[in-house]
């Protein structure tokens, strides 16, 4: 709502005049999955192309802020130009901050998953099939949000 409320004042709102997004909320896992080129292989990175794993750290570093960068905190999202998600595109799916999603994964509906790794966390965490459970009150310095919109 915030951002809505905000959207001119924005540098997306301000590069874009004269449109607004409908709708602005977190992504549900599966679109989260899907922009991140699917879960499949198990130990794939978003950056992956078909039938292709990274395996080497140092690739890795290259495209994501995990650990063993050494940065020990979050980065400006493209900084990591080599991070783009196969096929769609999408920078630091992997790394930086655990990503909210938008479904439960308890039939409680008090824990939310996130997804992508991050920052303080070593980078097999940051493997497109990993996710992390959390209650939606946490505020650990690692946990950030990307927003979906729908389709117009």
């Amino acid at each position: 709502k915030w951002l809505l409320a905000h959207w001119e004042e924005q540098e997306e709102g301000e590069s874009n005049p004269g449109w607004k997004p409908g709708l602005l909320r977190l992504p549900l896992e599966g679109e989260w999955e899907l922009a991140a080129g699917g879960a499949k292989p198990e130990g794939r990175y978003p950056w992956d192309k078909a039938g292709q794993a990274t395996t080497e750290v140092d690739e890795i570093l290259r495209r994501a802020n995990v650990n063993a960068s050494g940065i020990g905190r979050t980065t400006p999202v493209g900084m990591y130009p080599q991070s783009a998600s196969q096929p769609y595109g999408i920078f630091d799916l992997a790394g930086n901050v655990w990503e909210w999603q938008a479904n439960y994964r308890d039939k409680d509906h008090d824990v939310l998953a996130l997804r992508g790794g991050s920052w303080c966390l070593p980078h097999g965490l940051a493997r497109v099939a990993e996710r992390y459970d959390a209650r939606p009150g946490n505020e650990w310095g690692d946990i950030g949000f990307r927003v979906a919109r729908n389709a117009e």
